[in-house]
């Protein structure tokens, strides 16, 4: 889903309304952490409602200016400085408290892993960021970009009959294939494997090859799911695709020249 139609994220509103862009927070470390100065630690998945919009109050009556006014674009332009910031893309979403209309998409391709916050807003009968006296409202998601990993190159090895090793380490081999920057975790698979051959799917080590082994075409797989693929905290199903990369294993026949014979032959 890396095409968002903001109003997707929503059930149950007035629509017509305005989104309002509050920026960006990405993972603080490698245990995909969030800052610790996000709003009550709770875990943020998109849609997860709150009596705060990520620390701006929700209720009306308490985004009033001096005027008693309640004004939403201005109450963000001075509070939402933290734990939001800029947006880090180039180009940018938006900038922070960007205004965007009820129908728009927007592309998450490419953009950097981390957490988009967006406000919907009804009641702005003006379209300037002023709601409509009591009967305005807000309501807040978060957009959660996770990090897809490059896909892998598949490997193809081919060896002679008589010159097969008797193991293989599979997941060294993809690794050096790949730049040594394959993701461990994942699950080894033979759909059609050597025969007599042990393949243990946790480390891809494939030993016990028989000495001169039946020849033909082999196939392990190696599955990355997305979680496995860097994203070590609870996501949305089917956010980033499972990664499967392929080891072809050719064993050939092993051939003869036969045997010479000299021969003695007249030129005349």
């Amino acid at each position: 889903m890396a095409n968002v139609i903001l109003n997707s994220r929503l059930s149950g509103q007035n629509v017509g309304g305005k989104f309002v862009y509050l920026g960006f927070i990405a993972w603080t470390n490698a245990s995909n952490t969030l800052d610790p100065n996000h709003p009550s630690q709770r875990n943020i998945l998109p849609n997860s409602s709150s009596d705060t919009c990520f620390g701006i109050a929700t209720d009306v009556e308490d985004i009033a200016n001096a005027d008693l006014t309640p004004s939403v674009l201005q109450y963000i332009g001075t509070h939402v400085d933290n734990p939001y910031g800029a947006d880090p893309n180039t180009p940018v979403i938006g900038a922070l408290g960007a205004v965007f209309s009820y129908n728009t998409s927007i592309t998450f391709t490419g953009k950097t892993p981390g957490y988009y916050g967006f406000m919907y807003l009804v009641g702005d009968v003006n379209n300037d960021g002023v709601l409509a006296g009591e009967c305005g409202d807000v309501e807040c998601f978060e957009i959660e970009v996770v990090e897809e990993y490059p896909n892998y190159d598949d490997l193809t090895l081919a060896y002679c009959q008589e010159v097969a090793p008797t193991s293989i380490d599979l997941f060294d081999l993809l690794d050096t294939e790949n730049g040594n920057a394959l993701v461990v975790g994942g699950a080894w698979t033979a759909a059609a494997g050597i025969p007599g051959a042990t393949l243990n799917t946790s480390t891809g080590n494939l030993t016990t090859i028989p000495v001169n082994p039946v020849p033909g075409t082999y196939n392990y797989a190696y599955t990355l799911t997305a979680e496995q693929m860097g994203a070590y905290h609870d996501i949305l199903p089917g956010t980033c695709t499972t990664e499967v990369v392929n080891v072809v294993i050719i064993i050939t026949a092993n051939l003869s020249a036969g045997v010479g014979a000299s021969a003695a032959v007249c030129n005349g």
